[in-house]
């Protein structure tokens, strides 16, 4: 009910025409990530890596789309989707997640010396990822917006970038087409879209 709240209050505010997206945390949140709330300043944020190698993220429980602040956001965006408003929902790729699991200089390290470790850990969380955006679709979400800020082309490099490209992104797309139909569409920012070009 806050979220629903908030989201339009920011609406009204930004004269937006339709609902912001959430939270980015909610996705390593699911998988066992210990977060820092934030306030009124700051969003909520990783808070203490849970994780020291790509085995101890395997080893984390399979998101469940069904329980904590992941069934609150999918609660809410259907609610607002029965009220009639275009609900947005951002979806947080596996460089993001990974951020709030492991410190990032393990997860590249890791990414540099047990690579099909790490494809493992991509193939683990591309399919939370899916579950949430066939809930997501479930519960009426007109627009995904994929985003992966730790993930980004200028943090990973075009090595690292196009590594990440073909064990991750352009897969996990090629899945994401086949869940879109003509009821919801799903937005890539364009620094995503020319690297998976």
């Amino acid at each position: 009910e806050t979220m629903q709240i908030l989201s339009k209050a920011i609406k009204e505010h930004d004269g937006a025409d339709f609902f912001l997206p959430f939270c980015r945390t909610v996705e390593a949140e699911a998988m066992g990530a210990i977060l820092n709330y934030g306030d009124a300043n700051t969003g909520p944020r990783a808070k203490d890596p849970i994780c020291s190698t790509s085995y101890d993220v395997l080893a984390l429980p399979d998101v469940d789309v069904t329980k904590g602040r992941m069934a609150e956001v999918l609660d809410a965006c259907a609610k607002m989707k029965a009220e009639g408003e275009t609900v947005c929902l951002e979806v947080t790729g596996p460089f993001t997640m990974l951020n709030a699991l492991m410190e990032p200089r393990k997860v590249f390290k890791a990414y540099r010396k047990d690579h099909d470790g790490m494809v493992k850990v991509f193939e683990k969380l591309g399919d939370s990822l899916l579950a949430y955006i066939e809930a997501g679709k479930k519960a009426g979400v007109d627009v995904f917006i994929f985003s992966d800020s730790a993930g980004a082309p200028e943090l990973l490099g075009p090595k690292f970038m196009t590594q990440a490209v073909e064990d991750f992104y352009h897969p996990f797309l090629k899945k994401v087409g086949k869940i879109m139909d003509d009821s919801c569409i799903f937005l890539l920012c364009p620094k995503f879209t020319f690297a998976v070009i």
